[in-house]
C-alpha cells in the first residue's frame, strides 16, 4: 500500500474567462518509506495539491488515497503536517501548544514525548515563552516538534526551511533524515531550496502550471535534460596535442576539460590518461545540479 495515491485530479477555480486552472489530471504515488520532493515555480499547484490532500479544498475530478482512506478525520492522526510560517495563537507558549496537540492526538504518556522531542529540537529555553516572542527559526522548531508529537506515518512538509539560519535549516534537514531512516517516516517535501531537495528526496516530481511534466528519481529526471558532464583533469605535465584529439578535450596549461556522457566513461578515462604517462594532480567533476534541471525544464516550457 502507497501511503499517498493521486489518480488524475484536477482543480480550477472559478468560471468562465476567468477560471484558473490549478491541477490538470495529475497522477502519482508516493512509496512507503521514501522522501518525495515536490517541485514547481511559483503558481505550479502544489499548495493547492497539498490542500487537496488534507481535504481543505475538493477536486473537480480525480481521487486521492491516504494510508489506503479517502482524505479526512479517520487518517488524519496517523499524518502530521509542518510548514514554513506556521502560526498559532500569539499569547500561547511552546508548553501550551504541546499540551493541546498532545490532548488531541490521544498521545499516550504526552508529558515524556513532549519532553523526548523539546529535548531533540533543544528548545527547553522556550517552553514558557509566548509564541509571538520567538524568531523564525524557534517558531519552526515549534511546529516540527508539534507536528512529530502523534509519531505520524506520513509527514507533510511546505517550505520547512523558509527563511531560516542556514544552521537552523541544517538541523532540521538532519531531523528529516533521521525520522526516515529510523522511524520510516513517509515525507512529502516541497521546497524552492533545490540543494535541500536533492539532499533529501529519494524521487522527485515537477508540476508546471497544474500538470505533472516529470516524475522519477533524482538522477534519472536529470538524465532525461543533461546527457554528459564534465570532467577537469590536472595533469602533472601539459597535455600533448595527440591527447586533447583523442579525448575531444579542451586544454589550458596542465588543466584537460573532457565532456562524458556515462558514469563508466570516467574509469576509462583515468585509465587512459595513466597510459599515456600522465600522473593525475587534481579532478574535479562538475555534474548538472537540480537548481540547473530546474531551471532548463522552465526554459523548455
Amino acid at each position: 500500500m502507497h501511503p499517498i495515491v493521486v489518480k488524475h485530479v484536477s482543480k480550477t477555480f472559478g468560471k468562465g474567462a476567468r477560471a484558473v486552472r490549478a491541477l490538470h489530471d495529475v497522477s502519482f504515488e508516493i512509496r512507503d518509506g521514501e522522501i518525495f520532493g515536490l517541485l514547481g515555480p511559483n503558481g505550479a499547484g502544489k499548495t493547492t495539491l497539498i490542500n487537496i490532500l488534507l481535504d481543505l479544498l475538493t477536486p473537480d475530478t480525480g481521487t486521492i488515497e491516504i494510508l489506503g482512506q479517502r482524505p479526512g478525520p479517520a487518517v488524519f492522526s496517523e499524518m502530521n503536517l509542518v510548514a514554513g510560517g506556521s502560526q498559532f495563537h500569539w499569547a500561547l507558549t511552546p508548553a501550551d501548544i504541546f499540551t493541546f496537540f498532545a490532548k488531541l492526538y490521544e498521545i499516550p504518556r504526552p508529558k515524556e514525548r513532549i519532553a523526548e522531542l523539546v529535548r531533540l529540537l533543544r528548545i527547553e529555553h522556550l517552553m514558557d515563552r509566548k509564541f509571538s516572542w520567538l524568531s523564525t527559526g524557534e517558531k519552526l522548531r515549534v511546529a516540527f516538534v508539534k507536528a512529530m508529537l502523534n509519531k505520524p506515518r506520513l509527514l507533510l512538509m511546505d517550505e520547512p526551511t523558509l527563511g531560516l539560519d542556514p544552521d537552523v535549516a541544517r538541523m532540521v534537514r538532519k531531523e528529516v533524515q533521521r525520522i526516515n531512516r529510523e522511524e520510516g517516516t513517509t515525507i512529502l517535501l516541497t521546497s524552492h531550496y533545490m540543494h535541500e531537495v536533492e539532499q533529501l528526496c529519494d524521487r522527485i516530481g515537477f508540476l508546471y502550471k497544474g500538470e505533472m511534466v516529470d516524475i522519477g528519481e533524482v538522477k534519472d529526471v536529470k538524465l532525461k535534460h543533461f546527457g554528459s558532464y564534465d570532467v577537469i583533469l590536472t595533469l602533472d605535465k601539459e597535455p600533448s596535442a595527440a591527447f586533447v584529439q583523442e579525448h575531444h578535450a579542451r586544454a589550458k596549461g596542465t588543466k584537460v576539460r573532457v565532456v562524458l556522457t556515462t558514469e563508466d566513461a570516467m574509469s576509462t578515462l583515468l585509465a587512459q590518461t595513466h597510459q599515456a604517462g600522465y600522473r593525475i594532480r587534481d579532478i574535479a567533476i562538475k555534474k548538472p545540479t537540480l537548481e540547473d534541471y530546474f531551471v532548463k525544464v522552465l526554459g523548455e516550457r
